[in-house]
């Protein structure tokens, strides 16, 4: 399945400053950390980036485990933070 993954802050930073990226995946049950692992192995400065995110799937925040589907929308979000 190809993806389109929305990149926001350091993921973008991280991603040689593409805001968006294509990720192909192959295992019939892609989660949101096999988008993560793909983009890891495309741009290593993903690595230091692990755990600090949050990934949103058709505009709701997700757990990485979350199952994907072929036309879903795939974002990877800094944490917000407000005053």
């Amino acid at each position: 399945m190809t993806l389109d993954v929305l990149l926001f802050a350091g993921f973008r930073d991280a991603a040689d400053g593409q805001p968006v990226v294509t990720v192909e995946l192959t295992d019939a049950t892609a989660t949101g950390e096999s988008v993560y692992r793909a983009l890891e192995a495309r741009f290593p400065a993903f690595r230091s980036l692990r755990g600090v995110g949050r990934l949103a799937l058709n505009l709701e925040y997700r757990p990485m485990d979350s199952a994907l589907s072929p036309g879903d929308e795939v974002a990877l979000l800094m944490p917000v933070a407000g005053g």
